[in-house]
């Protein structure tokens, strides 16, 4: 990295600005709010009433004998 270049974002970094500020509590704000909508569980997993041949092909662990995904324990649909 250039010195100049360095001595620029330690500046920038030293000195933030209320804009700067807002800026960055307003992206960690979003960040959070759109991990948690997109669920983040198990990738690739299958929810109730998909098909399925294993208990670990479902997000609740289950697979019934007639090759259904079921509900987590204690939960229904």
């Amino acid at each position: 990295m250039h010195e100049q270049h360095f001595d620029a974002v330690t500046r920038a970094l030293a000195i933030p600005t209320r804009r700067g500020v807002s800026r960055l509590l307003s992206g960690g704000v979003i960040g959070l709010l759109s991990r948690e909508r997109a669920g983040a569980t198990h990738t690739g997993c299958r929810y109730h009433g998909s098909l399925c041949k294993r208990h670990r092909q479902c997000c609740s662990g289950k697979c019934s004998c007639k090759g259904r995904c079921l509900c987590p324990g204690g939960r229904t649909k």
